[in-house]
């Protein structure tokens, strides 16, 4: 079985320096997918950016941790506090309550005109907390949308759409490009998530001396030429979550590739087929050429343009 890799940069909508960091990822080849947080306030900004390439991959970083609900608050009274903000309690939390708040997140995302390719929870919720776990299971076996992998419940019968590794690391210290390479060069047989938080720093460091943002590192090394260079050598598919249906199949996926913009309009196709009539052609019969007979059509149509004469000229034919 060939090898399958998605690269995927959580917390799409978080900020616009953020958003800006994973499309220029994007651009430059290795990620291939992202995870969109629908309250946050870059969420339009991550919208518009995400039209501009279709080649990426877009699912729903369910976000009960930080920000303001989009349920009404008598919905949810054991996700938030006093200020209608996310408490991020984990033991208060109820499945009927996250089912309502992941109803209304995914609404957002799809009225906005992107479907989900892909379900994961900001901090990892679903690995922590079983509610939300089940939640996410019944929703994608509900809607057929795969959902970041859980390591503990590989167990569980069925098993929920998704890949079958996760890489959950850092590479915003020296060391992170050093080891996002020896991932993409051990990559196991079958489709593999790695994750990962690129972006731009949202505070230009003080001084040189000053570490830099951890979300910039990170957008540093998947920018790098080598890791380019490790996905063309090696014998792996970058794809994302849309394309794990086409694994199965005897042929490989598409791999993304960024393709130039026309505006151009594509012609309507016509609802009916016309055919044209084929001309009758002249026969030679004896050497000579004769000439098909003239169809009732054109007799009236000659007739008609004939009729103020042609009631003494078949009289005088009579007489």
């Amino acid at each position: 079985m060939d090898k399958y890799v998605i690269l995927n940069a959580d917390d799409f909508g978080m900020s616009e320096r953020i958003n800006e960091g994973i499309i220029h990822c994007h651009r430059f080849g290795t990620v291939s997918s992202t995870s969109i947080m629908v309250n946050m306030p870059a969420f339009q900004h991550a919208v518009r950016l995400a039209r501009q390439c279709p080649t990426l991959g877009v699912g729903l970083h369910f976000n009960v941790i930080s920000g303001k609900p989009l349920s009404p608050p008598h919905l949810i009274p054991s996700l938030i506090g006093d200020d209608g903000l996310f408490t991020g309690h984990i033991a208060s939390w109820n499945e009927p309550e996250l089912e309502t708040e992941l109803h209304y997140q995914l609404d957002k995302l799809v009225s906005s005109g992107i479907t989900p390719s892909h379900i994961d929870t900001h901090h990892h919720t679903h690995l922590e907390s079983t509610a939300v776990y089940n939640v996410l299971t019944a929703c994608s076996q509900r809607l057929a949308i795969p959902i970041r992998l859980n390591p503990s419940a590989l167990h569980l019968v069925p098993r929920p759409k998704g890949t079958d590794y996760l890489i959950m690391n850092t590479y915003d210290d020296p060391d992170g490009l050093k080891r996002l390479l020896g991932h993409i060069k051990t990559l196991p047989e079958g489709t593999t998530e790695i994750m990962c938080h690129p972006g731009y720093a949202c505070h230009p460091a003080a001084s040189a001396v000053q570490r830099l943002d951890t979300r910039q590192a990170e957008l540093s090394v998947f920018t790098d030429p080598q890791v380019l260079a490790a996905l063309n050598q090696h014998p792996v598919h970058l794809i994302h979550f849309n394309q794990l249906p086409q694994i199965h199949q005897s042929s490989p996926p598409v791999p993304f590739k960024q393709k130039p913009f026309t505006n151009k309009r594509q012609k309507p196709v016509p609802k009916k087929l016309h055919f044209k009539k084929k001309k009758k052609k002249r026969t030679r019969k004896y050497g000579r050429t004769v000439r098909p007979l003239q169809s009732p059509q054109k007799k009236r149509r000659l007739i008609s343009f004939l009729y103020p004469f042609y009631k003494y000229i078949y009289l005088k034919k009579r007489k």
